[in-house]
């Protein structure tokens, strides 16, 4: 028996093992290409619902702390000045906190003269669970008013402002002496809203929301 065939055997093994060609990567690469382009209008999607939905939370959630300030200063737990709309003055005095009134504290006129308070302790209103002592502890079976409302663990921010900037500073702010269609900032915080120039996927620009 011929020893040639067993001789060339291995290279037959070898030529059957080959790699892809180079239209076969092409096309691989096209495909790639045309998935990565569909899915990328799907991700851009997603990061704006996202955003926008971060927006309403955060638009609520400074309402909510806005009104509860204004509901406080009428219901006398916090100082109001007879002229005063009873609104904050700021956003972050949300975060900082409010000195609660003691029964027997004043309010200072404009003229100079005190005005009764109603008692806070008398009221029933609890603005939050955030209250504390002027030392930083709650109140435990003294008896006592806490020191300080606070409206906000922290302060949200605009997702669609710049990430640098401070957060009360993303916000665009209404004062009470301001009308619903031309919002301005005065000397309180009435609402606020966003300063996107964009258009929610609702159709409705985002400072309208």
């Amino acid at each position: 028996m011929s020893a040639e065939p067993l001789a060339h055997a291995p290279l037959r093994r070898r030529s059957s093992v080959r790699g892809f060609t180079l239209i076969e990567m092409v096309v691989v690469v096209m495909i790639v290409g045309i998935l990565a382009s569909a899915a990328m209008p799907l991700m851009a999607l997603h990061k704006r619902r996202t955003q926008e939905a971060e927006l309403r939370e955060s638009l609520r959630t400074l309402r909510r702390a806005i009104d509860a300030y204004k509901q406080a200063a009428d219901k006398g737990d916090i100082a109001k000045r007879p002229d005063d709309s009873g609104y904050p003055p700021s956003l972050d005095v949300l975060v900082k906190g409010v000195p609660k009134l003691t029964p027997g504290a004043a309010t200072a006129n404009p003229s100079g003269a005190a005005a009764p308070v109603a008692n806070a302790a008398s009221s029933g209103f609890s603005v939050n669970p955030f209250s504390t002592t002027a030392g930083g502890q709650p109140n435990a079976g003294m008896g006592k008013a806490p020191a300080t409302i606070y409206f906000l663990r922290r302060l949200p921010r605009d997702p669609f402002a710049d990430p640098t900037v401070p957060a009360a500073q993303t916000w665009g702010l209404r004062s009470y002496a301001s009308p619903p269609n031309a919002p301005a900032p005065g000397a309180d915080v009435f609402d606020v809203h966003s300063r996107s120039d964009s258009v929610g996927l609702d159709g409705v620009p985002l400072r309208e929301w």
